[in-house]
């Protein structure tokens, strides 16, 4: 389901990616990501806690802060207006060995609706994208 608070407001969980520290993009067409290049892919020291803290100032809540990116989430309208673009419901099935345990629904990008880096984060992350929720598999 989407995630919602008890106001009922629509929730967007989303990855923000911390900018490296040499410019450089894990994302670039050609740039394939081996452990001898990581490296080179890393923000520099204090950078993640910068974003995190930006991301709050800005009314996002930080859920955890990793190597390379930033898991958070915030109310639709906050991410919408932030990254002046636009999400819509979607849903998947919730087990694809089960599917009738139902779906789980939630907000994704819309194709081609524009998205830009506000400036407030201008060199702090890369981008930042939806979460998808996680597809379980059966073992």
């Amino acid at each position: 389901m989407i995630q919602q608070l008890q106001t009922g407001e629509q929730r967007v969980s989303f990855e923000a990616i911390i900018a490296s520290e040499s410019g450089q993009s894990m994302f670039a067409s050609d740039t394939y990501l081996q452990p001898e290049n990581l490296q080179q892919f890393a923000p520099p020291p204090g950078r993640g806690i910068q974003a995190a803290n930006v991301l709050q100032s800005l009314g996002f809540r930080v859920q955890q802060i990793g190597t390379f990116s930033i898991s958070a989430d915030g109310p639709r309208e906050l991410w919408e207006r932030v990254f002046s673009t636009r999400v819509e419901r979607d849903s998947q099935l919730i087990s694809e060995a089960h599917p009738e345990l139902g779906e789980v629904t939630f907000l994704r990008h819309v194709a081609g609706a524009p998205f830009s880096i506000p400036e407030e984060l201008s060199g702090l992350i890369e981008r930042a994208y939806p979460q998808r929720p996680p597809i379980l598999f059966e073992s």
